[in-house]
């Protein structure tokens, strides 16, 4: 929608835009449901070129033929299989960011809630977040060693006994009514 409005100019300085009084800026909460969407659209990518790929098809439970002909030479299957992890491996660099942006989308979530931008939230839907922000992050220490929790560069110890904790704080507040591929 294209919204025209008749917005006074500075008539001393007419090249800076106006000021819009913060009073008639109406800013409305959003539904806890509607923001968790992306959170929970990003879920599906665990299985596509990510996190699946490396896991499994580095184990004896997944067989990958290799052809020498040249279609799979590229490192990729035998890469993984050698566990040499290259930065440009795609599945690699698809997995963090794969569990890079679950984590972003987390944190933003609780952030919006602590600052009090959503309307229909509870504690059951909190801990939803921090549920799922512990298994991304579980899932990065898993394929990637040292990482970042919260904030601060952490060694795997660290980092998993913080996910373990923060389980045990959330895992007790989450809603114990079955909601189909929710947290229960």
């Amino acid at each position: 929608t294209l919204g025209l409005y008749d917005v006074p100019v500075n008539p001393e300085n007419p090249d800076v835009p106006p000021v819009i009084p913060s009073d008639s800026v109406v800013v409305e909460k959003i539904s806890f449901d509607s923001l968790t969407s992306g959170m929970y659209y990003q879920m599906w990518y665990v299985h596509r070129n990510a996190y699946w790929g490396i896991q499994e098809l580095t184990s004896d439970e997944i067989v990958v033929p290799v052809r020498y002909l040249g279609d799979w030479r590229d490192g990729g299957i035998i890469g993984l299989h050698n566990h040499d992890f290259e930065l440009v491996s795609m599945r690699t660099n698809n997995t963090w960011i794969f569990l890079m942006e679950g984590i972003n989308k987390c944190d933003r979530l609780i952030g919006k809630i602590t600052n009090d931008e959503v309307e229909d939230y509870t504690e059951e839907n909190l801990a939803e977040l921090y549920i799922y922000r512990s298994w991304f992050q579980y899932l990065m220490l898993d394929s990637f060693g040292d990482i970042q929790y919260n904030g601060k560069e952490l060694s795997r110890t660290e980092a998993f006994d913080s996910i373990v904790t923060d389980l045990l704080t959330y895992v007790p507040k989450a809603s114990i009514e079955k909601k189909y591929g929710r947290v229960n």
